[in-house]
This record gives C-alpha cells, structure tokens and sequence, in this order.
C-alpha cells in the first residue's frame, strides 16, 4: 500500500525531494549554477507560500 503524505508536514524529506528535482532537471538548472549542492540548498531554503483555495 501506498501512503500519500504532503512534503510540507514532513520537514525530512525536503532534503531529498530537492536531490531528486536537482538531479531530474539539472540540465537545465545549471545555467544558474555548475555547483549541485548550491541548488539543492537554495530549493530547501524556499518558502512555499500558501496555495490554498
């Protein structure tokens, strides 16, 4: 069984959905930079802001 949780209530896998967007999209993200750790420490450090209805 599969369990669906929203990445806003666990605080631990921010982390590593930043890893796996960097790594998927990295063709493209390194025009801002060559350097991965940079990119996943700025994806962690952004604010979702609230997107409800």
């Amino acid at each position: 069984m599969i369990t669906i949780i929203r990445s806003d209530e666990v605080a631990e896998t921010r982390d590593y959905l930043a890893e796996i967007f960097v790594d998927g999209f990295y063709v493209w993200l390194k025009y801002f930079s060559k350097d991965k750790d940079k990119l996943i420490n700025a994806l962690n450090t952004f604010e979702r802001g609230d997107v409800s209805d």
